[in-house]
């Protein structure tokens, strides 16, 4: 397989990622290098079934108008509802991918931090579904809604690229 699907896990080198205190270690360091690290975004409860990430709502992040720039809350509920899946996935075998959201915005957000609350729904096939709350200080709802991850074999990705490459 190439490159394509094959993305540097060089973090996972030198851990057991069946060890989730281990694996947890290791998607730490990873992110400080990657978006969510680079956004800001911190995890502070990591299951299979629920995790919770946050981000401090600064100006930088703000829309032209002075509130929270909603792609913000996006990557922030994208990031969640990523990384409980990633707590799902045999990474030797397999990848993930977020492929659809559903998100309801509900109130602005200004100051303070927020905090994305990913919890497991149910799955259909490959599919999983995860229900998302983003929250503020204040504990009231900012946005709302569905995040759905497909998790695909490295077989069946080495098939599609195999495809491509015919065409």
């Amino acid at each position: 397989m190439s490159d394509l699907y094959a993305a540097e896990m060089s973090w996972m080198d030198e851990i057991d990622p069946s060890n989730q205190d281990e694996f947890l270690v290791a998607v730490g360091k990873r992110d400080t290098e990657t978006f969510n690290g680079k956004l800001g975004i911190r995890f502070t409860e990591q299951t299979a079934d629920r995790t919770v990430a946050e981000i401090d709502v600064t100006p930088d992040l703000y829309q032209p108008f002075g509130f929270l720039h909603g792609g913000v809350t996006l990557a922030l509920i994208e990031a969640a509802g990523s990384r409980a899946v990633e707590l799902r996935a045999d990474f030797s075998k397999e990848r993930v991918f977020g492929v659809h959201m559903e998100i309801d915005h509900k109130k602005p957000g200004k100051f303070g931090a927020i905090r994305a609350i990913a919890t497991f729904d149910h799955q259909e096939k490959n599919k999983q579904f995860w229900k998302i709350e983003v929250r503020d200080d204040e504990g009231d709802i900012v946005s709302e809604g569905t995040f759905v991850t497909k998790i695909v074999s490295l077989e069946r990705l080495a098939q599609k690229e195999a495809e491509r490459a015919q065409k």
